[in-house]
């Protein structure tokens, strides 16, 4: 059946992962430093804080596990017994130090100064694997950040910042939405040490 198709369809994208310890930072810090100067009325959740890596979109079975296949062959899974001495020799240590407002979707955000470039890749070819699975993609260059709320019309401060973050994992997202608000679940992840170099 025709129709059948639309239900195994899920809304899907590839993020790093922030730690815990680091979201209860992030999360922290906002409310010490801009919910009394900002009017924030659409935070965005402690448990959803991300740095994307590519947003997907509606996704169907087959190109689900296309992804999960490449990742699986370029990276270790988290289910491998070594990962966690694998994600000790290779973490990527970032640190925040950009408020800024996307001004068009009225999206609050963290952002970096640097990044490094092997994560930059790690985007670049997530996002060529989607157009070559027929995915729609935003021509636009890739550009890391942590939304943390929305519904902002504008920045009326500036402040200074320098927020480490350590980051050792990605996983692909399975957005949610819920009676309680938007859900991200990560379906799989992946330790940051690739197993060869990354090519698409």
């Amino acid at each position: 059946m025709v129709g059948s198709n639309i239900y195994t369809m899920k809304r899907l994208f590839f993020a790093l992962d922030i730690c815990e310890a680091d979201k209860r930072s992030i999360f922290e810090w906002r409310k010490k430093h801009l919910d009394t100067f900002i009017p924030i009325n659409s935070p965005v959740s402690e448990n959803n804080l991300h740095i994307t890596l590519a947003f997907l979109g509606m996704v169907n079975l087959k190109q689900q596990k296309v992804f999960i296949k490449y990742c699986d062959d370029m990276f270790h899974s988290t289910s491998s017994d070594h990962v966690k001495a694998l994600a000790s020799i290779s973490p990527f240590h970032l640190a925040l130090n950009q408020l800024q407002l996307f001004k068009r979707p009225k999206v609050l955000y963290l952002g970096f100064n640097t990044f490094p470039d092997t994560l930059v890749s790690l985007a670049e070819n997530l996002s060529e694997k989607a157009i070559k699975l027929g995915l729609f993609q935003a021509d636009r260059s890739y550009y890391p950040h942590i939304s943390i709320a929305r519904k902002v019309k504008e920045l009326t401060m500036n402040t200074q910042l320098n927020m480490p973050l350590k980051v050792t994992n990605f996983s692909l997202y399975h957005s949610q939405s819920t009676v309680k608000g938007v859900v991200y679940s990560p379906l799989n992840t992946w330790s940051l040490v690739l197993k060869q170099p990354l090519v698409l």
